[in-house]
């Protein structure tokens, strides 16, 4: 009995089988089918270009890139990956460290406060104060008081200084102009616009 019932269920008519059933299949498709996609495809939702392929051949990388797709796919995959809210791929650093990338990014850092020529020495060893429109080193954090001294003394110490601009200050009369100035000098400290070899070019009052 069991041997007959599987001979008979081994074969079946297709062409019958489906033409009993078209009108079920019909009504399948009518609920399910969606009108945003292909005719005849049965889906319950819009899906992606990805999903469209088989498991084994989707990518992480199909949601922001296209070359990712097989070629058949890419022209309709391309609308897609418009309206994606990916994030760009930031550049390289290799593409960042470039020459005319890095003079630009230099500059661009200097737009609130002007950069010394050795602003990055000093960025590295000093704090460094914002003054006058000017990043400025104002101390040392480093022990080098001594070795300071010494270089001075044997030999000679550099400072930068180009943040200071030189005015040029006329007046018909040389007392009045130094009578007029001398309240920004302190005496007792240094020398006032009245000194003779300031007055000569020999010395520099500051």
């Amino acid at each position: 009995m069991e041997t007959e019932d599987l001979s008979k269920a081994r074969f079946v008519k297709v062409h019958s089988y489906l033409e009993e059933r078209a009108a079920q299949v019909a009504d399948l498709l009518q609920v399910v089918d969606n009108s945003n996609l292909v005719s005849g495809e049965v889906t319950k939702g819009p899906r992606t270009a990805a999903q469209r392929l088989p498991r084994h051949m989707r990518r992480r990388a199909m949601a922001y890139e296209v070359r990712r797709f097989p070629k058949g796919l890419r022209k309709f995959a391309a609308p897609f990956l418009a309206l994606s809210k990916h994030r760009k791929k930031p550049p390289s650093r290799f593409f960042r460290r470039r020459s005319r990338n890095l003079l630009l990014n230099y500059i661009r850092r200097q737009r609130r406060m002007v950069w010394l020529e050795t602003h990055i020495w000093h960025a590295k060893r000093f704090h460094v104060v914002d003054r006058w429109g000017y990043r400025l080193p104002d101390r040392s954090f480093q022990r080098n008081f001594r070795p300071c001294y010494r270089d001075s003394v044997r030999h000679c110490t550099v400072r930068d200084k180009s943040y200071l601009s030189c005015i040029l200050i006329s007046h018909h009369s040389q007392e009045e102009l130094i009578s007029l100035l001398n309240p920004m000098c302190v005496n007792t400290v240094s020398p006032t616009f009245a000194f003779k070899s300031g007055l000569n070019g020999l010395y520099e009052v500051c």
